[in-house]
């Protein structure tokens, strides 16, 4: 969508933060980002345009992702199609996760929670077959 200067706009839903609801005004049109401003927010704001929607435009328009519960050290999961087992989560919600059995000291540092998926302990497999 393509806004002009003195255009209202607000943040899509899915990735205002602590900007949700605030309505800005477009101060300039850059060749990557825009510029924004408004009375509501602490200073001024450089985003991308596909992150703005028009300011009338109904939060119902957009698709907000669902919330899904932090991950508690110690958890089973999936990812890369490998089982792993998370060591940590920093404040961003990014998570350290480590190979199940170990890998040589090697690990995965800010995986996000939306790429690995929960493993049931009680569903898997745990016979060798030869």
């Amino acid at each position: 969508m393509d806004f002009k200067v003195g255009d209202k706009v607000k943040i899509r839903p899915d990735v205002a933060g602590r900007f949700y609801g605030i309505t800005f005004t477009v101060d300039k049109i850059l060749p990557k980002n825009v510029d924004l401003s408004s009375p509501h927010a602490p200073r001024g704001l450089r985003t991308k345009p596909h992150f703005l929607v028009p300011a009338d435009a109904p939060d119902a328009d957009v698709q907000v992702p669902t919330w899904e519960p932090p991950l508690v050290v110690g958890t089973l999961v999936r990812f890369k199609n490998e089982l792993y087992v998370v060591l940590a989560q920093n404040r961003n919600e990014r998570y350290r996760i480590v190979k199940l059995g170990g890998d040589g000291g090697k690990y995965y540092t800010n995986v996000i929670r939306s790429h690995m998926d929960v493993v049931d302990p009680a569903t898997l497999n745990l016979h060798a077959t030869a």
